[in-house]
């Protein structure tokens, strides 16, 4: 089959493809494990419009979702399902974040977290459904923490995640247990409901500090909208 043909046909496969051959990329190259810091942001393998972005996510939050659903579907604030784009964007004008746009995702950058005690530069990253641009995912990132203060800022994040989400909450990974840095150690929280997945990871990347990642993705397809014509 001619591989263009193949990605108009089928581009959600081909956007889960991408996905998957940047964590198979990484593995069967331990030289260059610090292209687990791509994956992490979100290998840009291929340029895909809005309404295959959508149908990947929901191809791949079906694999993870759990039998469980819950109201509780924000984050940071945002509300998936309901915040819009236009929301976000008044948010980041008033907060004085940096932003860039392309269809159906929003990429901000402050100098200060504006959502915990944390003095560390943060980059918080939205998608959004195509129809009436309403959100469906979004994450945070803090980049190159130094191990000491990334404990801190994992801990006082690691009891509101359990106290949030109580048992369902589900541990891996234990990169802070042993006080010391470890290359490639992770340690992570996720609780993965039928309709969204929330996630607390974070892993110490050699020569690059530690990456403390936080999301929370929409896991099936939204209804249309009556506001959106």
């Amino acid at each position: 089959m001619n591989p263009l043909n193949a990605i108009r046909r089928h581009p959600a496969a081909v956007v889960w493809s991408a996905a998957l051959g940047c964590v198979a990329l990484a593995l069967a190259m331990p030289q260059s494990r610090d292209l687990l810091l791509r994956i992490m942001a979100g290998c840009p393998i291929v340029a895909a419009s809005p309404e295959a972005v959508e149908d990947a996510r929901v191809q791949h939050g079906g694999r993870l979702a759990g039998t469980d659903a819950t109201d509780d579907v924000s984050l940071f604030g945002f509300t998936l399902g309901a915040t819009r784009q236009a929301d976000v964007m008044a948010w980041a004008a008033s907060s004085g974040a940096e932003c860039k746009e392309k269809p159906g995702f929003l990429r901000c950058s402050l100098s200060q977290d504006p959502f915990d005690n944390s003095a560390q530069p943060s980059t918080l990253t939205f998608r959004f459904e195509p129809t009436a641009q309403r959100l469906t995912h979004i994450g945070r990132r803090h980049y190159a923490v130094a191990f000491t203060e990334a404990k801190r800022i994992f801990a006082a994040r690691q009891a509101t995640f359990r106290s949030r989400f109580d048992s369902h909450a589900q541990e891996h990974g234990s990169l802070f247990e042993s006080g010391e840095d470890r290359p490639y150690g992770n340690q992570a929280l996720r609780a993965h409901f039928q309709n969204v997945l929330f996630d607390l990871n974070a892993v110490s990347i050699p020569g690059r500090g530690v990456v403390l990642r936080e999301r929370a993705v929409l896991t099936e397809h939204l209804e249309p909208d009556a506001t959106s014509g």
